[in-house]
């Protein structure tokens, strides 16, 4: 019976050491496996480093292009107020040569009665001085049309000082006009 045991020895070693084999091998297996495991892990962590890098890229870039949008929009809108500013000044530079215009016909229409006044004035000093030569003392009538002339002469003479006045203001407006027009042709 010693034999059988003998054999049965060697055949348990014999099975033993192909169990180790077997176990040798899938731990090899395994080993091989989990080095490859740790090289897709190495790869994916570089991978996603990668991607990382290029996330903060991409986002650094959108951040700059954000703001190369508002400072253009910021630009478009000082551009639309300064368009609207221009705008406005050119109605009033239009506005204040049109009112110019008008004074220059007014001061123009004044000048021409301040003429025919004048005129009418330089008439009447020939009328009266031709009346008072003519005229001894004695007729009361022609006295009175002289006084009446006088009076004329004097209401006449107070008009005419009244619309010098009224043309010296237009010209002076027209002259502020004027500066406030170059002004704005200016702006």
């Amino acid at each position: 019976m010693r034999t059988c045991k003998n054999y049965s020895s060697i055949d348990e070693k014999a099975g033993g050491e192909t169990v180790k084999n077997e176990l040798q091998a899938k731990l090899e297996s395994y080993k091989t496996g989990n080095e490859k495991l740790s090289d897709q892990l190495n790869e994916t962590k570089f991978c996603l480093l990668d991607m990382q890098e290029r996330y903060t890229l991409a986002f650094e870039e959108i951040n700059l292009l954000k703001g190369q949008l508002s400072k253009r929009n910021d630009s478009e809108n000082n551009f639309m107020a300064l368009q609207k500013q221009y705008t406005e000044a050119e109605d009033i530079i239009k506005n204040l040569k049109d009112k110019n215009q008008y004074l220059l016909l007014q001061c123009e229409e004044k000048n021409k009665e301040i003429q025919l006044k004048t005129l009418e004035i330089s008439t009447l000093k020939d009328t009266m001085g031709c009346m008072e030569t003519s005229v001894g003392g004695s007729d009361s009538i022609l006295k009175q049309q002289l006084k009446i002339m006088e009076q004329k002469l004097r209401h006449i003479t107070g008009e005419l000082q009244k619309e010098i006045s009224i043309s010296m203001q237009l010209s002076i407006d027209k002259m502020r006009l004027q500066s406030l027009v170059d002004q704005y042709g200016a702006t």
